[in-house]
């Protein structure tokens, strides 16, 4: 393997982000702070899929989108192929924004409806300034039968077609600048069942053809399993495990992780097996100084001091990368 290819493509070290909490009294704005992502770190390799998980609102979809900086970070640094982007001036960044594209879980709020399909295609090779008018019709034809869209189709508007279809032109649309890296942002998620399986089956076939790396934005554990090569489990914006899915899925070690788990239908296993957690991930929860983000609803450590007062860290634990923050790792186990 040679040197440049040994280097992720993608570094996320510290990620933070951070917003003001709301205030009832327009007049005295809050000062609390909530932290959406909370020093996430994790590297996407080349050609691989990276999958971030977690329930609801735990600063996944937050965490996409400040990677990408189309909302800034508040702390962290990230660096795609050695390009710190954090400093970046606008327009180095656009430029940038060539190699680095994002497909959105809406496809509907996402596309223009006033545009036909070829405009909305066309539109980012447009912005970029790339080809002439005949070069980016033959540019915007071949992507689209490349998605499984049919280019004579091309004139209608994003309504006249199916939701699965919207999000092939949404794939299209980001794919067609020709992107190393691409963020979904649970771009299956409105999709009835049969479509996601056509819609994750495109992905990794285009994956294979035009060499490109994902990060994954996800909370269908049963899609996660299928679909990556590595993942992270966050909670209130923090890595709980990270690692290998065969390893995560085979051998997890993080309360979260284990109660997730057992939630995943399953051949031959019976509904008591499941985990059930008392409460829900909330934000207003989040930013806490001190012991670990999970206590409040986790069944090993909700009544222990050490989880209270100390946050855990990231630590080795099983095989390869397997990391886990918990201070007692492997002590849940769902049932068999």
């Amino acid at each position: 393997m040679s040197p440049e290819t040994a280097t992720p493509l993608l570094i996320v070290d510290r990620l933070e982000k951070s917003f003001a909490a709301r205030n009832s009294n327009p007049f005295k704005p809050s000062r609390e702070k909530l932290r959406a992502v909370d020093g996430i770190s994790f590297t996407v390799e080349r050609g691989e899929t990276f999958g971030l998980v977690g329930e609801s609102g735990c600063g996944k979809s937050t965490a996409a989108r400040a990677i990408l900086r189309l909302v800034e970070p508040t702390g962290g640094r990230v660096s795609f192929d050695g390009i710190d982007i954090a400093g970046l001036a606008p327009e180095p960044m656009r430029k940038l924004r060539r190699r680095m594209q994002m497909v959105f879980q809406d496809s509907t709020g996402t596309l223009d409806p006033r545009m036909s399909v070829r405009d909305l295609v066309e539109e980012p090779l447009i912005v970029h300034g790339l080809g002439d008018a005949a070069a980016r019709r033959a540019k915007v034809d071949a992507m689209l039968e490349l998605v499984g869209i049919r280019p004579e189709f091309a004139t209608r508007k994003p309504h006249q077609f199916s939701g699965g279809q919207r999000q092939r032109i949404g794939i299209a649309r980001a794919l067609v600048l020709e992107p190393e890296l691409v963020v979904l942002d649970e771009p299956i998620s409105a999709l009835d069942v049969s479509v996601q399986a056509q819609i994750l089956n495109l992905l990794k076939d285009l994956q294979e053809r035009l060499g490109l790396s994902y990060v994954f934005i996800v909370h269908d554990l049963t899609v996660a399993e299928f679909f990556c090569d590595r993942l992270a489990v966050l909670y209130l914006g923090q890595v709980m495990e990270s690692g290998a899915a065969s390893e995560l899925f085979s051998n997890p070690q993080h309360p979260y992780t284990v109660s997730l788990l057992s939630a995943v239908p399953r051949v031959g296993t019976k509904g008591s097996n499941r985990i059930i957690l008392e409460g829900e991930v909330s934000p207003l929860g989040s930013g806490a100084s001190t012991g670990c983000a999970f206590r409040a609803r986790c069944p090993v450590g909700r009544d222990r001091p050490i989880c209270a007062s100390d946050r855990p860290v990231l630590a080795p634990r099983g095989t390869g990368d397997h990391t886990v923050a918990c201070h007692f790792p492997g002590e849940l186990r769902a049932a068999p």
